[in-house]
């Protein structure tokens, strides 16, 4: 048994082995990852901090973009509000830009569809879902 352990734990990276609070062997491989566990903690508080900066930091026409973009798609009127509120989304990298339209290019007063000219990222759609996690709390 100690023959096949040994050569499993050489192979560990060591940083991860100095994570490792304690290894016990009793017919199954016991690990405590106490460490780990509370650094995971840690940055859940911080995330959820962030997260409800950011929220706070979005104005209500900006959240409702994004929410329009998880949806799908919406006929919008260019303005230069809309520009300004698009921008900064790609700015916080919620949105990106769909090749090879231009947010500066939804000009006054012209029709578009929105997501022919930006679409809502993974991170958009992570920070859609912790802004939902937390409106329950």
């Amino acid at each position: 048994m100690i023959v096949v352990v040994v050569p499993v734990l050489l192979s560990l990276n060591l940083d991860f082995l100095a994570r490792i609070s304690s290894i016990g062997v009793k017919g199954l491989i016991e690990i405590q990852l106490r460490e780990i566990k509370e650094k995971q903690a840690e940055q859940q508080k911080t995330l959820d901090e962030y997260s409800a900066i950011l929220a706070n930091l979005l104005t209500d026409q900006e959240q409702f973009h994004l929410r329009i973009l998880a949806q799908g798609d919406a006929e919008y009127t260019g303005r230069a509000s809309l520009r300004a509120e698009l921008h900064r989304l790609r700015k916080f990298r919620l949105i990106a830009e769909v090749y090879p339209q231009r947010i500066n290019t939804i000009y006054d007063t012209i029709v578009v569809k929105i997501g022919s000219y930006v679409k809502i990222t993974d991170m958009g759609r992570r920070f859609l879902a912790e802004m939902d996690r937390i409106a329950r709390e």
